[in-house]
């Protein structure tokens, strides 16, 4: 898990993330950044799974993180890494792009179906979104959540996203193993 309020600055009156202020110090910053580099480089796990809370992507009230893209994302790729997992924006999709998969999972205990910053993100790239009466519960949607789980089954990781009450309500494709 990553840092990205340090890495991208603080949202506080709820900025959209192309309009985060940046870090409030760069030499916190960019020790993170150092860190997340060398990390990544090393690492020789099977599947390589970053989560922060701001999204690189997403089509969200609050839209991709602009500093993540531009620094995150390379090192991200360059790591041949697995999954981005992130909160912050309050709904549940799932996207690929820069060569790994991109989970928005922030629905935990509201559900927002905002498309709001949908042009925001490269063509093609969305995958999935829940929508209201996507969730085969009968409660109101608009005051459901949504959650997440991370999965090996020996073979692959599965990103399967559940509504409130445990009902699975999409399973991402499977994820080969790195290198294979």
């Amino acid at each position: 898990m990553i840092d990205t309020v340090e890495l991208a600055g603080d949202s506080g009156d709820d900025l959209a993330g192309w309009q985060l202020p940046g870090p409030a110090s760069r030499l916190r910053s960019e020790a993170q950044w150092a860190w997340i580099d060398a990390t990544l480089a090393a690492s020789t796990a099977e599947f390589l799974i970053v989560a922060g809370h701001y999204p690189i992507l997403s089509v969200c009230e609050h839209g991709p993180t602009t500093q993540l893209i531009d620094r995150l994302a390379p090192l991200m790729a360059a790591a041949n890494a697995s999954a981005y997992l992130a909160g912050h924006d309050h709904c549940a999709e799932y996207l690929e792009q820069y060569g790994f998969a991109h989970h928005g999972v922030g629905a935990a205990h509201l559900y927002d179906a905002s498309t709001a910053h949908a042009a925001a993100v490269p063509s093609a790239s969305l995958k999935w979104h829940y929508l209201p009466g996507d969730a085969p519960s009968t409660k109101d949607d608009a005051s459901r959540g949504a959650f997440a789980a991370a999965t090996w089954d020996g073979a692959s990781l599965r990103v399967v996203h559940y509504d409130q009450d445990g009902a699975e309500i999409f399973a991402a494709p499977p994820v080969p193993p790195r290198g294979s």
